[in-house]
């Protein structure tokens, strides 16, 4: 089909989200395509069809390692031959109990649109097994499939009694979209959670973290979403910078009264854990855009394209930024159509890094917000590792400390997917004025390295706890290792020397036995 290409303009225009979630448009070329009759006449395209009882094939896995193309189907699960896709596939068999069918009847279900186990989730869980989940008869559920370690061995099977729930991964209903990551054994999901179709997130389940999802019944974030897409781009080679990018349309109403599709490009930080007094077990990152795909006609008229449909993500050399293919669609009572509008990872991370917005009630305009930005920028979570904070299973191991570094830390636990505080801790980083002023009245060891200024006095207590530490006879190692570092750098003589002393200290903290001791001395040299 022939194909009009039509270099789109940046659209700079805000849409405003409150404080915390902004937006600005984000918008590319596009080519307009014709409709599904004129893609079926060039020959490229073929009815797919290998089950007689189904039609739904909505969710498609492809699977390079084993050179298979997994395709979910209604009761179904099927494994293609990518290097001969009409060759029989391997099928599993996967549907509910019929106790739970006849359950889905009576709650007034429709029994072949609705009352089955529509597959709506195939994530690779490692190198055997694939993770699967379907809408279980309006009772989602969850299970493992064994694929086998190659392509050569066929295997394609259910591991028995590994069933387990699907909420928060995959929807009741099965006309319901949702989108799916499983990264690094953690589910991330776009996905509607309760029976009535109403509570749309973006959830994360599984692994070790925290249960996590958008906030509940707040339009802000999520109106009545359609999840397209999911996809990790990392932001640098920073772990702790990888982004997740959802790809939604959904109802909005900051054009006028009355709500519009419009089409959504969202991201979370892999990282998140939800904030402590606020935001408790939800997404403190979200933010999300409006995708623009328009075209101006010759009488000047512009044409928005405001429906997603799909969209594809072009890997290049560079991982960090791959090109982003969207299919949009408008179905208006003037014109009907669809286009593909491409837009740039650079464009994208200028849209999130730009302004916020604001609104200062519901009868004014949005604007950019003009006010001080918090630090850290809302929608940003990550610690920066220079090597100095290294963060650990226990915690964070502050390897050195900095004046800025004082401060509240809290120990959190998670039981039940529910975050709660172990322990509060105030850090206070004492100076060399201090310290040297404390054993400058004891006489006690030498004086420390010279440190920055400190306003801190301690008390009574802590002035006890402080004079017992500097007592001890480690202090005048500590002091010698420390003086050494900061004079000798990173001399490799320096190195000698901090070896040397590490190793004076480990044996001056050792338990001695005068008697054996002596007896040592006393023993002729030979």
């Amino acid at each position: 089909a022939k194909k009009k290409k039509i270099l789109m303009y940046d659209d700079l225009r805000t849409v405003i989200w409150g404080v915390y979630i902004f937006a600005t448009n984000v918008s590319r070329g596009c080519n307009i395509l014709g409709g599904h009759e004129e893609v079926k006449s060039t020959g490229t395209a073929h009815h797919f069809a290998f089950l007689l009882n189904s039609t739904d094939y909505r969710i498609l896995r492809m699977d390079e390692d084993h050179d298979r193309m997994y395709v979910g189907s209604k009761d179904y699960i099927l494994s293609l031959d990518l290097n001969d896709i009409n060759k029989e596939p391997l099928i599993i068999h996967w549907p509910v109990a019929p106790q739970r069918r006849t359950e889905c009847v009576l709650s007034g279900k429709d029994i072949n649109g609705e009352c089955g186990n529509f597959i709506r989730l195939i994530e690779p869980w490692n190198r055997t097994h694939l993770y699967v989940c379907g809408t279980g008869a309006y009772n989602p559920i969850c299970t493992y499939v064994d694929r086998g370690h190659k392509a050569q061995e066929y295997i394609f099977r259910l591991e028995p009694g590994k069933v387990d729930s699907g909420k928060g991964k995959c929807p009741f209903d099965p006309k319901l979209n949702s989108v799916s990551a499983l990264i690094n054994g953690q589910l991330y999901a776009g996905v509607y959670i309760d029976f009535m179709g109403t509570d749309s997130a973006i959830f994360r389940t599984l692994g070790k973290h925290t249960a996590m999802r958008t906030d509940q019944y707040n339009s802000r974030w999520l109106n009545d979403p359609t999840f397209v897409h999911a996809q990790l781009i990392p932001d640098s080679a920073e772990k702790n910078d990888d982004k997740l990018y959802f790809f939604f349309r959904e109802k909005a109403s900051e054009m006028g009264q009355t709500p519009m599709a419009q089409s959504r490009i969202g991201r979370i930080c892999l990282n998140d854990d939800g904030g402590h007094c606020c935001l408790v077990n939800k997404w403190s990152t979200f933010l999300k855009a409006r995708l623009i795909c328009s075209v101006t006609g010759a009488d000047g008229i512009e044409t928005h394209f405001d429906e997603l449909r799909d969209v594809f993500i072009q890997k290049t050399q560079d991982t960090k930024n791959p090109v982003i293919y969207g299919v949009f669609s408008v179905s208006g009572s003037v014109f009907k159509g669809s286009a593909i509008c491409v837009y740039s990872m650079a464009d994208v991370r200028m849209v999130f890094n730009g302004p916020f917005a604001h609104k200062e009630g519901p009868n004014y305009q949005w604007i950019p917000y003009q006010g001080k930005i918090p630090y850290p920028r809302p929608g940003t979570v990550s610690i920066r590792s220079d090597g100095r904070v290294v963060r650990t299973d226990q915690g964070l191991l502050l390897r050195s400390l900095q004046m800025s570094d004082a401060g509240s830390y809290q120990c959190t636990s998670t039981e039940k997917n529910f975050k709660h505080t172990l322990v509060k801790l105030q850090l206070v980083v004492l100076s060399g004025r201090t310290v040297n002023s404390i054993q400058a009245e004891t006489s006690g060891p030498a004086p420390l390295c010279p440190l920055h200024a400190s306003a801190w006095t301690p008390s009574a207590e802590q002035y006890k706890d402080l004079l017992t530490i500097l007592s001890q006879p480690e202090m005048g190692l500590i002091n010698q290792y420390c003086q050494d570092y900061w004079q000798l750098g990173d001399d490799p003589a320096a190195g000698v020397h901090r070896k040397k002393d590490s190793k004076e200290l480990k044996e001056q903290r050792k338990p001695r036995n005068r008697r054996h001791h002596e007896g040592q001395r006393s023993m002729p040299e030979t």
